[in-house]
């Protein structure tokens, strides 16, 4: 968590075991990443910690930056060779856990990377009311007029949820709200 690279090395040196896992279960890569701290990640993979070793919740170090809003961590954890799509136990990858955290810089480094799951992740963004990632997604190709099961789209989610901001943000995104009143009035 310090990035203490000295200390971490006479620990390994000491016996020490790099596998150790701490009380939440997740690994010393884990705790690096959640911290920012590059040095101290950087030394653990070249000691042999897979980078997508699981961790508490069955997350990824990608994953656990993602949820820590570290997202110089999620930039270099991908340039080192994370896997983007690996899941969690709930069956989230990275993207959405971002979305679910309204990290929106992460959002982006990890869009081009999940394309498939984008329109996915702007109607949990708007159910969840995270406006500030809503853009993100948009500006990589999140359709607004994405749809639920039952034809809700994300304005519609977010206006029911009384996320105003988000509202704002999906009309400004080119939601015709006019098919949506006519739609919505047919519901009720």
């Amino acid at each position: 968590r310090e990035g203490n690279v000295e200390a971490m090395k006479k620990f390994i040196s000491a016996g020490f075991s790099k596998d150790t896992l701490n009380p939440e279960g997740d690994t010393s890569l884990h705790v690096a990443v959640m911290a920012g701290q590059e040095s101290a990640a950087d030394f653990l993979l070249r000691r042999g910690i897979a980078i997508d070793s699981k961790g508490a919740k069955g997350r990824t170090p990608l994953m656990a930056a993602a949820a820590a809003g570290q997202s110089g961590m999620v930039n270099w954890l991908l340039r080192q060779g994370a896997d983007p799509q690996a899941k969690d136990d709930e069956g989230f990858k990275a993207l959405m856990i971002s979305v679910r955290e309204g990290s929106p810089k992460s959002v982006e480094q990890l869009a081009v990377y999940d394309r498939g799951d984008l329109d996915n992740a702007l109607l949990l963004a708007a159910l969840l009311g995270k406006a500030n990632v809503i853009d993100s997604l948009t500006n990589y190709g999140a359709s607004v007029y994405s749809r639920m099961e039952d034809g809700r789209t994300p304005l519609m989610i977010a206006a029911e949820n009384g996320h105003a901001d988000s509202v704002r943000l999906l009309i400004d995104g080119g939601d015709d709200i006019a098919l949506h009143t006519r739609r919505y009035r047919s519901w009720i």
